[in-house]
């Protein structure tokens, strides 16, 4: 036994000896003798090419030592003349930068193959030398994640040999060279994470061996070039976060090597093109968090090879298509936070390598299918809810939704955006039945009079993706008492085409009146008093013909009374008061034939009382008072029923009153320059200026009571604004269903996706 062991032992001793050995023979072999595998220039040069780089690099400066290069720590020399340089795992010193070869050295003869000089970080830096681009022997360069910035040599086109280069993790910038083109043997371009600007070059196109091209994480913009679809060598593409526009090239589809393609977060738009389902190498398609807009192809269920597919956070539409369970590789499928619908296939459950499938936040209806039992599914909880074929009917065809319901579901995902409280109430298929919205025949109302808001809640502006004149919304109503409404405005919402009342008092929003809501032609009220709104009245309110109520009092609005108002000759009611409104009335305004209540008090009016005003509709009340206007109530206005501060109904006040006299002393605030009445008086003028006064009291003691009733009556109606509904078209009966299929996630808006990179 014992002899048995000793010869063991001898065999595991000659085993170790052997691969020593070996090891020592290969190493010898790897290092080549100076003298017999370098000529003397080649030595020359690639000595000095090495030491103008150790010049700078105090960790070198020790151990580069004497001309053996080959046995200098980071270098090998390799068997067939070429030296290969490897310092990514040594301490260069503190600042170390690339130098450019000078005359001194010819760049034919140094014989570096390999250069890797990563993971310096700050370490190395400066720019990339142009007189490289004379380094006729050099494979591969790699440079990664350092701090080199600089623009990308285009003479390095000469590099004739080069077959990998790597530059990603610097702080490079500029365009991509077109002249790059030449660079015929490259196999490998890894250019990620740069500040790179500027297109994709068409040219790049002859780079015939360009195996692996990774650009992602720039700022590169423009389309994608058509031309690239005869890179027949490309198998990996990353693109990924960059600013690309544009749609997706059919022709692509004959890139029959293409094995991975990124192209997520991008801006690139249009349909997914049918033709890509002749990718026959695909396994990996990003298209995720772009604005890609059309239905799902039923022809990509012939990409038989593709593995993962994600087409996550775009507006894409439609059904899911029934084909795609024939993507028989197809594990992973991210389509969440689209505008998809319908429901869900149950053959897509037998598909056989289907195993992850991302649904949320789109608008499916009904089920999910048994046959989905065993994927792992992310979708909206009440697809999953237990009464989900009740509350969530698809109702006939395939349940996909129609452009206006989709349009409206859009909007509503993005006002419940802008508020926590409506994140977890507006949930399940049906928006019909989410509090606070009412459907009836007429359109959508909303009113959350009554919703208790715990938080603040702001206003979206509606995303390219979202039709404004296919949103069935026709009735905002958002004022509460305890939670404000803050933000401002959104412009946006000028494209919404059928709304016609929007009720948003008493709330905190600021910034200016949008000009843009001028295109909101179907409006007919607008109840915007008590917020902290700014700047002046915009003219192109004029657009809103269908205009009857507005309401602005108590923000803080500047500017001058718009003279393009006066073509509003449907508005009844208008108050502005209690704002920073400066210069005088215009005189158009007159042809307001609707009018029925003016309130302009407590601005900064002034000026005279435009005779042109009497010709407004008989009994009309106009509140005025607490401004600073001069002269007399005109006689013409006899038909009115006018509030305004004495100075303008006083005896005298054509000569203690005078306009002259008044500008002369404009500088006066309204209180100095005119006291206000301590009652709302409205006095009818006579038709004799003589009888001036008796007119006057006739004015306050006839209209005192019925401006006190009126006031009254405003108080009441403001106050009741938010207890009562605005309703503009009958609700729907209480034990009136919906049949309308909509549906909406109760998820927030992720962008968190998992991609090839």
């Amino acid at each position: 036994m014992r002899s048995v062991h000793s010869r063991l032992r001898r065999v595991i001793a000659a085993a170790v000896l052997l691969l020593i050995m070996t090891d020592v023979h290969k190493s010898l072999q790897a290092q080549a003798a100076t003298s017999s595998d370098f000529t003397a220039e080649q030595q020359s040069n690639t000595v000095k090419f090495l030491q103008r780089f150790m010049s700078g690099a105090t960790g070198l400066q020790s151990t580069w030592t004497g001309t053996g290069f080959c046995r200098w720590p980071g270098v090998t020399c390799l068997d067939d003349a070429t030296v290969k340089v490897d310092l990514s795992s040594h301490a260069l010193g503190p600042s170390v930068t690339l130098q450019e070869l000078g005359d001194d050295i010819d760049g034919s003869q140094v014989m570096v193959r390999e250069l890797r000089i990563s993971n310096q970080h700050a370490s190395l830096s400066g720019t990339l030398p142009e007189s490289w681009s004379s380094l006729a022997q050099i494979h591969v360069i790699e440079l990664e994640h350092n701090e080199i910035s600089g623009t990308l040599p285009a003479s390095w086109c000469s590099m004739t040999a080069l077959t990998g280069l790597y530059l990603t993790r610097n702080t490079l910038t500029g365009s991509l060279p077109a002249a790059w083109a030449c660079m015929a043997a490259l196999k490998e371009l890894r250019l990620s994470a740069n500040s790179l600007s500027g297109t994709l070059p068409a040219s790049w196109v002859s780079m015939g061996s360009l195996e692996l091209l990774n650009l992602l994480n720039n700022a590169i913009s423009g389309s994608l070039p058509t031309s690239w679809s005869s890179m027949e060598a490309l198998s990996r593409l990353y693109l990924n976060t960059n600013r690309l526009s544009g749609p997706l090239p059919a022709a692509w589809s004959s890139m029959t090597s293409l094995r991975t393609l990124a192209l997520y977060e991008n801006s690139l738009s249009g349909t997914l093109p049918v033709s890509w389902a002749n990718m026959g190498s695909i396994e990996t398609l990003s298209l995720s968090a772009n604005t890609l807009f059309g239905t799902l192809p039923a022809e990509w269920g012939e990409m038989t090879t593709l593995r993962t597919l994600s087409l996550g956070n775009n507006t894409l539409s439609g059904a899911l298509p029934a084909e795609w369970d024939r993507l028989s590789s197809l594990s992973s499928l991210t389509l969440s936070f689209n505008d998809l619908s319908g429901s869900l296939p149950a053959s897509w459950g037998t598909a056989p390598t289907l195993s992850t499938v991302s649904l949320n936040g789109n608008a499916f209806c009904g089920c999910v299918p048994e046959q989905w039992a065993s994927l792992v599914l992310f979708a909206d909880d009440w697809m999953g809810a237990d009464d989900c074929a009740t509350t969530n009917v698809c109702g006939s065809g395939d349940g996909a939704l129609s452009l206006e319901q989709s349009n409206t579901l859009k909007f509503l995902r993005a006002l419940r955006s802008g508020s926590a409280d409506l994140q977890g109430v507006w949930t399940g298929s049906n928006y019909c039945a989410w509090t606070g919205i009412t459907c009836t025949a007429g359109g959508i109302e909303l009113d959350l009079i009554d919703f208790p808001l715990t938080s603040s809640m702001t206003l979206p502006e509606l995303s390219e993706s979202i039709d404004g004149s296919l949103v069935a919304l026709t009735n905002v109503r958002i004022c509460n008492a305890d939670t404000k409404v803050s933000g401002t405005l959104p412009a946006s919402w000028g494209r919404l085409a059928k709304m016609q009342s929007v009720d948003l008092h008493g709330n905190a929003i600021s910034g200016t009146l949008p000009a843009a809501w001028g295109g909101m032609t179907s409006l007919t009220t607008v109840y915007l008093d008590t917020n902290q709104l700014s700047g002046p009245l915009p003219a192109e309110w004029t657009a809103m013909r269908s205009l009857r109520t507005l309401m602005m009092m108590a923000n803080a609005l500047s500017g001058s009374l718009p003279a393009a108002w006066g073509s509003m000759s449907g508005l009844g009611t208008l108050d502005l008061g209690s704002n920073s409104l400066s210069g005088t009335l215009p005189a158009e305004w007159s042809s307001m034939g609707s009018l029925h209540i003016m309130t302009l008090s407590s601005n900064k009016l002034g000026g005279s009382l435009p005779e042109a005003w009497g010709s407004l509709p008989a009994q009309a009340f106009v509140f005025l008072t607490s401004n600073a206007f001069c002269g007399c109530v005109p006689a013409s206005w006899l038909s009115l029923t006018v509030s305004v501060d004495a100075s303008v109904t006083a005896a005298a006040c054509a000569t203690e009153n005078d306009c002259a006299a008044s500008a002369s002393s404009s500088s006066l605030s309204p209180s100095e320059s005119a006291a206000p009445t301590t009652a709302p008086s409205s006095p009818p003028p006579s038709a004799k200026p003589s009888g001036r006064s008796l007119t006057v009291l006739w004015a306050v003691l006839g209209a005192l009571g019925g401006c006190l009733i009126i006031g009254v009556a405003v108080v009441l109606v403001l106050w009741h604004r938010c207890r009562a509904p605005t309703s503009i078209t009958s609700p729907k009966g209480e034990d009136e269903a919906s049949t309308d299929p909509y549906t909406e996630s109760n998820e927030p808006f992720s962008s968190a996706r998992s991609e090839a990179v």
